[in-house]
């Protein structure tokens, strides 16, 4: 479930979804609005891991933060 969420993950950075807060409106649709808080985190979590591989990129040049936005690499 891990990889398919990474995938989902940069498959909405190359979609244009650019801050976290969209992403979980979009992957986490239908999942409970309370449980969107710990959703965040787990995209941040992925992201991070995309930042590293070189696949995403922070759009400040910074590391990757909650409150970030993300492009393709």
């Amino acid at each position: 479930h891990r990889l398919q969420r990474e995938a989902q993950v940069l498959d909405a950075v190359w979609r244009g979804l650019s801050t976290i807060h969209a992403m979980v409106e979009v992957l986490y649709a239908d999942v409970r609005m309370e449980l969107h808080k710990p959703a965040r985190r787990s995209v941040l979590a992925h992201l991070v891991k995309l930042v590293a591989d070189g696949l995403v990129a922070v759009e400040a040049g910074t590391l990757p933060r909650l409150d970030s936005t993300y492009v393709p690499a």
